[in-house]
Parts: structure tokens; sequence; C-alpha cells
């Protein structure tokens, strides 16, 4: 396994059901892309950032979406970005009491 920085886009209403206990923070907020019906209600995306221990770059995002609820888990996330990286905290974005590291359980598994 290796530690990589990861991004999705979750959707707003499911803000509530996201629940990772590694490294991880909302960078901001966006709209959904745009449409062509000016009357159309876009949905509201946080941008999630995370530190996640993976086998590879789609594992790390797969981990993000397995961090929602399984009642509302989507079958897929939006992927911001996925990359390799040593550590995940930084000067930004320093390690806190209740972020658990190495994450102690299987790939893919985001929670015990």
């Amino acid at each position: 396994m290796k530690s990589y920085w990861a991004s999705i886009q979750l959707p707003g209403d499911l803000k509530g059901a996201f629940e990772y206990h590694g490294p991880w923070w909302i960078s901001g907020e966006s709209g959904a892309p745009f449409s062509d019906d000016e009357d159309e209600e876009r949905p509201l995306y946080y941008c999630v950032c995370a530190w996640v221990m993976a086998t590879d770059e789609a594992g790390a995002i797969e981990t993000l979406r397995l961090a929602i609820d399984s009642d509302k888990r989507p079958a897929s996330v939006v992927e911001r970005f996925s990359e390799q990286r040593e550590r995940g905290d930084t000067d930004r974005f320093a390690a806190r009491g209740w972020m658990r590291w190495p994450w102690p359980v299987k790939p893919l598994e985001p929670r015990p």
C-alpha cells in the first residue's frame, strides 16, 4: 500500500453521510456543470481532499467513495485528483489527534 492525496466532488446532500477518519478537509465548494436551462437548480458540491492509503490512484478515490454511508453511497464519484505522496500532513493541513494514520484497516475499507 502507498499513500495518496486524493480529492472528490462530494454532492452537498451527502456531506452528513461522509465519514473518513484519516486526514481530510473540505477545500472548497462548487456548482455542478452549467446547464442549458437557466431555470434548472444546480446542486452544490464540496471539494473533499484526503490523505489515503491505497494500492493505486483508483483505489484512493474508491476509498473516499466508500466513506459515504452505504445507504446513500453513489455508484461513482467525480474525481478531482489522485496522486501518490509520501506524507499527507503539511503546514497548511497539520495532523490532529482525531486522525488515525496509517489507516488500520484493509485497503478500500474507509472505517472500522
